[in-house]
């Protein structure tokens, strides 16, 4: 083989090595955004629900408080008790480490 070969075919690998590496770059990008989308839309999610959850609580607590009936106070505090529960599971679901949620509160 003359020299000339042997630079031609190196430019070729060359290329075709380039050509990879930039297909494998464009992928591991792509994926690495639609993850970060994919953890804000969660994040986003839950807390929405941790805001539901929790005006439900409230709400449902001032009824329970101005409730004249024993039997009807018993189902509020009921779904106070699911409601709070449902919000912890969503605070849970928010990432954050507990030294953030002690100075917060």
């Amino acid at each position: 083989m003359s020299c000339e070969v042997k630079n031609r075919i190196f430019l070729i690998v060359i290329i075709v090595l380039i050509a990879v590496v930039a297909t494998v770059g464009y992928y591991a990008y792509d994926a690495e955004k639609k993850y970060g989308i994919m953890e804000t839309n969660h994040y986003n999610e839950s807390f929405g629900n941790l805001v539901n959850y929790m005006n439900s609580v409230e709400s449902l607590l001032a009824k329970s408080m101005i409730s004249k009936n024993p039997q009807h106070g018993a189902e509020t505090l009921t779904e106070v008790w699911r409601d709070a529960n449902l919000a912890l599971v969503h605070l849970g679901r928010i990432p954050m480490n507990t030294e953030e949620l002690s100075r917060n509160c």
